[in-house]
This record gives structure tokens, sequence and C-alpha cells, in this order.
């Protein structure tokens, strides 16, 4: 196994390297693989905890001899490690996406770059004398020195992967440690990735001692051969000899599986001279073995074992899964199965600490992605903490990998530090950091040399070096986009389309998205869309969403915790990107956002098609690889707006990768034939496994069996006159409701329902949507500015009685179009008809419907549609017809930064009523409906723009805001920043009509 070798040259420390690309890592250990070590070891220190600090804006204020073992520091404060200086009062927690928050002049920084200063004395255990001791720090940001008892030991910049020091001629029973960390060097040209700028150690720190002979690296590469049924292992170690004389020995390679114990055993002498490196290879062979994937997740016991006679002198323990990852023809495979990476992008955030995370936390991440059916995850923008990769072999998830660069801010042109030679070794330094340390896990499928960094020639040599190391796993870079130095095509944020056009037009490679879906607030839209070309196309192999967690930290202000973001720190001059670090399926709390139930259902791994729903035959597929569904049901239902009118179970055992028809005993001549009939399906786990609990629902549809006859709801108009003229009202009167429409406005202000007054404001005709992020990113603020313009400003034309009712006519922006709002009584129900008339060309309307100002009482919500949770026209295909109840208060969906939110589409009827159930009011539609009912209205909800408001400064007003849409544009799901709603979910300007009944339920 090769390891470049380095210039171990110890140089007096010069600050001088803070802004010098060809300098970046001195006196550091060659970067290894993972050992695994429990914290808790014998031969494990742990550093974690309080350590002496001093914050500094500049180096210039930087006390003399601060290195020094006899420094007094004792004035200094104290601050725990790992921890971000900014998240604990040292300097601004910044937020910027795709620039530099310093001045670009690479490879110069700020003169006034705050840094800190650690210093930590320890008690070495007795029990370490003679023996090799490393000082190892898990991560630090951005650029540090370290010194142990006054001697500089040595120099990091890479502040994502470890920094190993042997330390061992330095110390003495007691030590002294002193690290000196700069927020900025020219290393962060290197790390511009979109995320909070923030500073410090943010991960564990301890001492390790070994003996003086020791197993420097290892690399287990276990792969399967003859049809992927037996296990090949191929294990490579360095050993150093750091003792003064010749040693001999053996080396224990020792296989374990779950049951059996020993399952098989290598030993090979070794010889190895004083201060020399042995590179050592064994190979083992398995008969049928339990390959790895991610559906099942076997992992067999490792133990490499360095024996000097019978006395063990150093062991490393790992779990290692046999899996062959490959390319065939045009696509990646596990196995020799095409694989479909249903994936995410996952930072390293927590709401509290920011970049240091818990292992409880990253538990809680795996869980959910697997509960929701994603496979993958690529680690964006650099490698993760150790605990992840052995967590995500253990549970189960595809890992891409990803090296600690992205250059984002200085372009993708001429500038691009891809092109500049000089920045060559930096890069190299970085990739090789990654490889080495993650090499053996098997949950790691796909490398991937960065982000957003253009492309050139030091990735060019990257991706050779890769190759020639690794030729276990494809390489991957985005800014490769089709060129040689990718192995698979992974573009960010085509749209549905641009996936086509590829499959069909060239298709040469794999093509995975490594970023899609952008899950900025209100937004995934159109996923479904995304899936249906993916299903089509054996080159399209699914992709990662951006992103898996909003980054909101949690702030104080006015005596609240609010989750801050961008521009909430600092003076007002403080870079900012605003609330674009907002974009996950998950709040910063780890609780999903409504758009998670369409991905749980994009990614499930069941597919259900009625061939006949006269024969009922139902065809379920099994699209897991290597899984049956033996373990799982198929719980089914009939329902319609009214009951569930037949069930069943139906105990399954469907092999991997395979489909069975199942004949439900329904019957279709029994069903009323005046209603609609869905039929809900779903796959249920009858036992609890490692990852989901019994009862768990993998996989869910609802297909419609029977189309209704027509709405129920027809315009019969009475030949008595039921208008009267009261003082300055039209009052039209049914039996239990009184319908006032006002003579000056035009508009219904008042709707008593038995005697009780249900609006607090008039009924009005709403064309605006309070924006979402997405919005803001194709400008519909703007574009569409002229619909909330109307939608506040409207002129009333003409009121008169007609066809027993009362019309109004509205005009619209100075004549461009007109509104029609038709007023009756009909069959003890008020019945508005709204007309809108469109004869110029005007922009895409948000939304066509009708606004009510309601009741506080009205506080609980029942409805027949879609739901239960938020959806819209382009995302509620996992949003499933049902009737449904809830409370007004529970219908807003926080996101963080206002929007519109809490819709719910296709909806025959929706009722609103008080805690007596005495006061109700049921609106429904001759067509299909969408509603909102909130606390807000969408004027509250409406943002000046993007990165302005936020959800607590929001005053409730004692009153409930219904929305009755007959139309509402979709979210749009490409991007954030440039792309509108799919053009079949934009609601271009032209005639439309609807009715709704309102009556007493």
């Amino acid at each position: 196994m090769k390891i470049e070798k380095r210039k171990n040259t110890i140089k007096k420390p010069s600050y001088t390297w803070l802004s010098d690309p060809s300098i970046f890592n001195l006196g550091q250990e060659l970067p290894a693989a993972f050992r695994h070590k429990s914290l808790v070891d014998k031969n494990i220190l742990p550093l974690n905890g309080k350590w002496s600090f001093l914050w500094e804006t500049s180096k210039n204020k930087v006390p003399k001899n601060f290195s020094d073992p006899n420094f007094d520091h004792s004035g200094w404060k104290t601050l725990a490690v790992p921890a971000n200086w900014e998240l604990n009062g040292y300097g601004t927690p910044i937020y910027v996406n795709d620039r530099y928050p310093f001045p670009k002049h690479p490879p110069h920084v700020p003169e006034e770059n705050p840094m800190g200063i650690y210093k930590k004395k320890i008690v070495l255990p007795k029990n370490w004398r003679g023996k090799e001791v490393f000082f190892v720090v898990g991560a630090i940001k951005s650029a540090s020195y370290f010194w142990v008892n006054g001697h500089f030991m040595g120099y990091n910049q890479d502040s994502k992967t470890e920094v190993v020091f042997n330390i061992t001629p330095y110390i003495s029973d007691t030590i002294d440690i002193t690290i000196q960390t700069f927020r900025w060097c020219d290393g962060s040209y290197l790390e511009c990735q979109d995320f909070w700028r923030i500073s410090g150690i943010e991960r564990s720190v301890y001492l390790r001692a070994q003996n003086s002979v020791y197993i420097a690296d290892h690399h287990s590469i276990a792969t399967l051969e003859n049809n992927y049924v037996n296990g090949k292992l191929e294990v490579r170690t360095i050993l150093k000899n750091k003792s003064n004389k010749l040693t001999n020995g053996k080396i224990d390679i020792i296989l374990r599986d779950k049951t059996s114990g020993l399952l098989l055993k290598s030993s090979s002498p070794y010889s190895c001279e004083s201060d020399k490196d042995l590179h050592a290879c064994a190979f083992l062979k398995v008969s049928d073995v339990n390959a790895w994937n991610s559906e099942s997740p076997y992992l067999y016991d490792l133990s490499i074992q360095l024996l000097d006679g019978n006395k063990k002198v150093d062991e490393i323990h790992t779990r290692i899964g046999f899996r062959t990852i490959e390319i065939l023809e045009n696509r990646l495979c596990i196995n020799g199965k095409p694989l479909t990476l249903k994936g995410v992008n996952r930072h390293e955030h927590d709401e509290y600490t920011g970049h240091v995370i818990t292992k409880e936390s990253m538990v809680t991440d795996i869980l959910l992605m697997k509960r929701n059916n994603i496979n993958a995850v690529r680690n964006s923008h650099y490698p993760n903490a150790q605990e992840w990769y052995a967590l995500c072999d253990a549970y189960g998830l595809y890992v891409v990998d990803e090296a600690n660069i992205e250059s984002h801010g200085m372009g993708y042109g001429q500038e691009s530090l891809a092109k500049d030679k000089a920045w060559g070794a930096a890069h190299m330094d970085r990739i090789q950091r990654m490889y080495h340390r993650s090499k053996n896990h098997c949950s790691v499928i796909i490398w991937s040399m960065g982000n957003e960094a253009g492309n050139g020639v030091n990735f060019d040599e990257a991706y050779k070096w890769l190759k020639k190391e690794d030729k276990t796993r494809p390489v991957q870079y985005e800014q490769a986009m089709e060129a040689a130095n990718t192995d698979i095509v992974c573009p960010m944020y085509p749209s549905p389309s641009q996936l086509k056009d590829y499959a069909e037009n060239r298709g040469d490679r794999p093509y995975i998205l490594c970023e899609y879906s952008h899950a900025m607030g209100n937004s995934n839209g159109n996923l479904k869309e995304y899936w249906d070309i993916i299903d089509q196309y054996n080159c399209l192999q699914g992709g990662f969403i951006w992103d898996w967690m909003d980054q909101g930290l949690v702030k104080q202000k006015n005596n609240q915790d609010i989750w801050a973001f961008g521009g909430h720190f600092g003076p007002a001059d403080t870079p900012s990107d605003g609330n674009f670090c907002m974009n996950g399926l998950l709040w910063p709390n780890r609780l999903p956002k409504p758009a998670m139930h369409e991905v749980k259902k994009c990614y499930q791994p069941v597919k259900f098609k009625l061939k006949d729903v006269l024969d009922r035959r139902l065809t379920i597929r099994n699209e897991w690889l290597f899984t049956s569904l033996k373990g799982f049901s198929l719980e089914w239902s009939i329902i319609t707006k009214n009951e569930q009118v037949d069930s069943g179970v139906v105990d399954l055992d469907i092999a991997a990768n395979d489909q069975l028809c199942y004949e439900l005993p329904y019957k279709i001549s029994e069903l009323d034939k005046t209603l609609d009939h869905y039929l809900n399906l779903a796959i249920v786990s009858n036992t609890s496994t490692f990852w989901l609990e019994k009862g768990h629902i993998l996989a869910k549809d609802q297909l419609k069996i029977l189309e209704g006859g027509p709405n129920e709801d027809k315009i019969v108009r009475k030949k008595k006159d039921t208008v009267l003229i009261k003082d300055r009202h039209y009052v039209l009167s049914g039996e239990e409701i009184i319908a006032k429409v006002n003579r000056n406005t035009g508009l219904m202000d008042s709707l008593l329902v038995n005697g009780k007054e249900k609006l607090l404001d008039a009924v009005r005709p709403i064309f605006w949507r309070a924006p979402t992020d997405n919005d803001f990113g194709w400008n519909m603020p703007h574009e569409c500015g002229f619909w909330k313009e109307v939608s506040q400003h409207f002129k009333l034309i003409s009121l008169l009685e007609k066809d027993n009712g009362i019309k109004a006519i509205f005009d619209l922006g100075d004549g461009k179009a007109q509104v029609h709002l038709m007023y009756r009584i009909n069959l003890g129900k008020c019945m508005v008809t709204t007309t809108l008339k469109v004869p110029n060309n005007l922009p895409p309307i948000p939304r066509i419907g009708l606004h009510f100002t309601l009741n506080p009482e009205l506080l609980n919500v029942k409805w027949y549609g879609r739901g239960p949770h938020e959806n819209y026209l382009d995302r509620k295909d996992a949003a499933h017809f049902g009737i449904y109840t809830s409370d007004v208060a529970r219908q807003y969906v926080p996101y963080v930064s206002p929007q519109e939110n809490g819709a719910k589409q296709d909806c025959a009827w929706v009722t609103l009523d008080s805690l007596d159930e005495q006061r109700a009011l049921k609106i429904s539609g001759d067509q299909p409906f969408a509603f909102s009912a909130l606390p807000y209205s969408p004027w509250q909800l409406t943002r000046i723009n993007r990165d302005l408001g936020h959800n607590h400064e929001l005053k409730q007003e004692n009153k409930v805001h219904l929305c009755i849409d007959h139309k509402h544009m979709g979210l749009g799901g490409v991007d954030s920043w440039l792309s509108r709603p799919l053009d079949k979910y934009i609601l271009p300007a032209r005639n439309y009509t609807f009715n709704i009944f309102i009556e007493t339920p």
C-alpha cells in the first residue's frame, strides 16, 4: 500500500504561512485509516473539556512567549473543547453562501484576523512510559500552530480531517500543549462552502499511546467474486519500528462473523529493522459470504494483531463489509445490481453547538433517513466525523465521501484555483487525507473530489491519483460536467427535462444528481416529475436533495429562543446571505418538515399497479435489490368522502427485485356509483428491526377505483325573490344563513349562521400568495406584483340584482382585468360565483380564490380532500384523499421565514366549528378546491424580500384567515434562485370561474 512521503522538516513557525498556498501541512503523521478505538480505551487519554483560552482580533495582540510551558495564563478564560468560538462569545458567526467573508485577493487574508490560543497541562498515565505518544485533534479550523512542552510540532490547514503529531521526543510526565488557531488563512479560499463560517476545535482531542512497534496504517479491501457469492479480503498493513533494535514477530489477521465467532485466521511472520517501515499484505477468502448493502448491512469483525512471541504488541479492531462497487455499461452497481441512490446532502450542524455534533445526533439523522426511505447521503462538502462512517456501515447508508475543497468564491473561469498549479499540492493533500482516513468503510461507495471549485489541472491530477490508488470505487466531480475526470455525471439542479435529454441523447455514464430539489422553505415541488423520469432510464440513478436540515442557530431575542440565520449576528456590515442557510427537509431541531412526506413517497421501495379495477388484480413490485418483503403486510381499505367501506390485510412474501399479483376481494358492483372511491394501500412492518418499529409504514399509495357521478351541489334558482335592501346592504336570506352584501363595496361583509356572525371582515377576492423562498428566487413578487396590487386595491364598477341574486363587477388594474362576484341563496346555501376575466396579456397568477376573515371561535377544522399534511399542486402525491380533522393552530407551518403555508388540495368540503360544535360553517365547491385556515393573513406572511422577516415576529390578530382557492400555483422545486414552477403548475392569466357553497354542516 503506497502512502505519499512528505517532508517532515520542522521549521520555525511563521505567520507568512497564513498566505502561502504551498504550506498547509507540516510535522504531521502521514494520513491513515481510522483505528476506531474507544475514548475509554486504556491507551487513549481524552482531552475534551475545559482548556485555557485567549481570543484576540489580531496576531498583533498576542502575548510574547505564549507557547512557553511556564507562561502564566492564569488570567485567561476557559473554553470547552470541542466548541466553535463564535457560539461562545468570541467573534461573530458569519453565514455566506458562494462568496468569501473577506476581500478576495488570494492567497492573502485580512490583517485583522481573529485568533485563539488554547493551553492545557496533562499528566500522562504512568503505564505510558516508554511508549510512542500521539496527539490527535479531530478537526480544527482554519490554520493552526501546535507546541508541546514549548517545542513547535507543526502546522495544519485542512479543517475537516485529523491532525496527528508524534510527540514522543518532547514529552515528560507532565506535558503542556499549546495551539494557536487563526480564523482565516489561504486555506479558507478552498473552504468556501455554503454554511456557517465559524472557527475553533470542532471534534474530539486526545492522546494515544502505542508500543514502539505498531501498526501505522491498515487497508482492508473486502470485495466479492464468483458471481458475487464469495468474499475476497486483502489486508494491507504498514508497521513502524520506533525501537532501537530489529524486531521480529507475526501478524495475525482474524475474521469473525456475527454468529459462529471465529471464521478465518491468517498468520504471517515479520521482521522490521529499527526506525523503518514494513509493508505487509495478507489474503483471505470467505465462501458464501453475507454481502453488505444498505438494506442488509452485514458486517464482519476484523482484528489485526501484531505479536512478538506470545505478547500482543498492537491490535486494530474494525468492522468490514464485503461488497463490490462497479460501473457496468452505464450503470453504477453494487454486488452486480444497478443502484438507485435516493439521497440527501448533509452538513454537520447542531442548532446549539454549530459544527460540533454528537454521536446521538448522527444516529437520529440515520434513523430518520432510513425511515423515510433515504438510502444514500453525500458528505457535503467535507469529510465527516469519524463516528459517522462506522454508523453508516452499521445501519446501512450509501455514502459519497467528499474532500474539503470548495473555492466557489473564485468562480469557475480563469481565476479558478483548480487551474492554478500553485494550489495543486493543497488540492491533492485534502483529497489524499479524505481517502486514507475512510478507505476501509464499506458504506463509502463513491469518492467526490470536492464541490463547486471549477475544473482544471489540479482535479485532473487528483482524479488520476484516486483512480490509481483505489480500483474499487468510482470517482465523481460535479464541475467536471461530462469531461473525462469524472466517472459519474453528477450535475446540480438540472430540470426534469434536462435529465431526459441526457438519457436520450448521451447516457454513456451513470447520471446521479449531486444536488437537486432545493428544500428552502416551502419547497420540493415537482419531486414526482424527477422520479417519473429517473424510473424510465437505466443511466439515471437518483440524486441527493439539498439538503438535510436547516442550519439555524438558537439565539435569544426578546426573551425567547429563535432560529437565527445570516445577518442575525454582529454589526450591520457583517457579510451575510440571509436565510439561504435554511434549506433543509428538517427544522434545526431535527423535526421533519411537511415535504418529508413527499420524499418518503417518491423514494419508497415498493410500487403498486392496479391492472384492472373490475377484476381487482393489484401488482406489488418490491424494488429492494436484496431483501424480500417477508415480515411485511399489505393493509388495504376503500374509502369515500363519507366513510370507509371495505378493508383487509394480506401477508407478503415478495422476493427482492420481484413482483406478485394479488386479487383484492372488493366488488365494484356493490359500491355507490355516485361517489368517488379510493383504494388505500400501505406496506406495514409486522416486526421491529434495528431501524424500524413494528407498524412502520414502508410504502403507501392511493388509487382511484371508481369515479362518482356529477357533484350533488347544483345551481337551482328559486322563483321567489330572496333579496332585500336594508340600510347599506343587500340581504340574502335562507333558513339558517343570512348573507349581507355591502352596497358601497360590493363585498359580503356579514354572514350570519343561526344568528351568529362569522365574519370579522368582508370576503374578498384574492389572487396573491405570500411569496415562498422559491418565489423570491425567480422574482415572482415583482413579476406577479400586479396580482398583489389588485388583491388589495380593486374598484367596484357595478352592483345590481340579477338572476335572483346580487352581481358585483370589479375593475382590476385600471381596466386590465375584471372580477365578477355573484351572490345567491340556493336551497338554503349561500352560493358565491367568482369569475375572473382577463382580456389582456398579464403575468401568471399566484392563486385564484376568496379570502375570509372569520371569528376566532371557529378553531376546529375538518375537511375531505388531500391531507393530513400540507400539500400543493406540485407536491401532493403523498397527501391522500380522506376525511381529516385538525385545528387552526396546527394548520400553520412555522417556516423560519414567513411565507405561504398550510394549504390542502383537491377538497370537496371544509368545515370550521367552535369547541361546542354548535356554530359550524361548511364550504363546498362545484369543483375540487384548495384551502388554508391559518391564524395569519396572506398579507402578514408577505415579506418585502427573502432575507427579511422571521416567524417569531408575527403577531396573531385573534382571527381565522380562510382562503378558498379555485387554483393555486405550484411551489417549484428545481432550485431557489432561478427556476419557476414547471409550466404545468403555473396559472396562466386567462378567464376562470368557480362556485362555492356556504352552509351549516
